[in-house]
């Protein structure tokens, strides 16, 4: 699903842009100024994970970082070229989610119940242990 994603950004002339920045856009259009930290909480990611993630949307030019107040924490805004992205962002997450509930209709419900059933045996154990402990 997400290289279909990847596919229409492609098609649209965003080879850089990521499925997952999409949600950030979003916040940020409702919500100017958040935190990295405040990011990581609303999406359910890790602070690190968020930080990549907002590292690369700078270095494509969607958003900037400035200093908070502290020197650990940065205040996140969009920039011009991110409020361009953003009617896109939301027309692409809307579709995403019709997409997606449909299919899962379509599956009598099997979707959203295994995404759910994967996302809490993961949250017990990391697909990186269970990965670490298959190796030699």
């Amino acid at each position: 699903m997400d290289q279909a994603i990847l596919q229409l950004y492609r098609e649209r002339g965003l080879e850089s842009f990521r499925s997952n920045w999409s949600p950030v856009l979003l916040s940020l259009e409702h919500h100017p100024g958040m935190t990295i930290k405040s990011l990581a909480a609303t999406h359910g990611v890790t602070h690190a994970t968020m930080s990549q993630r907002i590292a690369a949307m700078v270095e494509a030019g969607l958003v900037a970082s400035r200093p908070g107040q502290d020197a650990r924490t940065k205040m996140i805004s969009l920039t011009a070229a991110g409020v361009d992205s953003v009617a896109f962002a939301r027309a692409e997450w809307e579709a995403t989610e019709r997409a997606v509930t449909a299919l899962n209709e379509e599956l009598g419900g099997a979707l959203v119940n295994v995404g759910r059933l994967l996302t809490n045996a993961l949250s017990e154990r990391s697909f990186a242990d269970r990965l670490a402990d298959e190796l030699p």
